[in-house]
């Protein structure tokens, strides 16, 4: 299996997230739970719709490092299992 994380340089990664595996709901949740630290980009692949491409680059003058991309994956397991749970379980709550 492919690592999803691909480095530009110090101020840009950019993350491979598989719409098989992450539904938009939760990488936009994910997406935006960074929104303080750096800025972010998404688009669908040019040569696989089921890839949206997340882009994380660093705000100002400031770079950022790998750990943060991490981060961002971990984050997004977190938000689908949110998602998942409440489509499941919501309704328990209701």
């Amino acid at each position: 299996m492919e690592f999803p994380i691909i480095t530009k340089d110090e101020k840009i990664f950019q993350i491979e997230v598989d719409k098989r595996t992450y539904c938009v709901q939760a990488i936009n949740a994910a997406c935006y739970r960074f929104t303080d630290q750096c800025y972010i980009h998404q688009m669908v692949s040019s040569k696989n719709n089921d890839i949206i491409l997340v882009t994380i680059e660093a705000k100002e003058d400031h770079s950022i490092k790998e750990s943060l991309a991490k981060q961002f994956c971990n984050e997004l397991i977190d938000q689908q299992v949110r998602v998942t749970t409440e489509n499941q379980y919501g309704h328990i709550r209701d």
